[in-house]
């Protein structure tokens, strides 16, 4: 069950907080997909919604972030692609 980006069990379905999430990346290590977890938590400061990102995530959402401060609108535009496809669900809650 989801809360938030938060995993859930059946036991706790009113607590959203529990646990972080742990989702396997695009990148690809000699045994297979590396996982990494969803620890670095995002706000949208327009809508108030918060998603967990992995440390990848959550580097391409702060590039995103620094480069529309320094209007530097192509670096954020490819910032912004590759988050999308990251993490759609993510890029709708925090970017679009």
């Amino acid at each position: 069950m989801w809360c938030g980006g938060i995993v859930m069990d059946s036991m706790h379905r009113d607590d959203c907080t529990l646990r972080s999430e742990t989702r396997s990346t695009r990148q690809k290590t000699k045994k297979g997909r590396q996982m990494e977890k969803r620890i670095y938590k995002r706000t949208n400061p327009f809508s108030g919604e918060s998603e967990l990102l992995t440390n990848t995530e959550a580097m391409l959402h702060d590039e995103v972030k620094q480069a529309e401060a320094m209007e530097q609108y192509e670096k954020m535009q490819k910032a912004l692609t590759k988050f999308s496809k990251l993490n759609p669900k993510a890029y709708m809650t925090l970017l679009d």
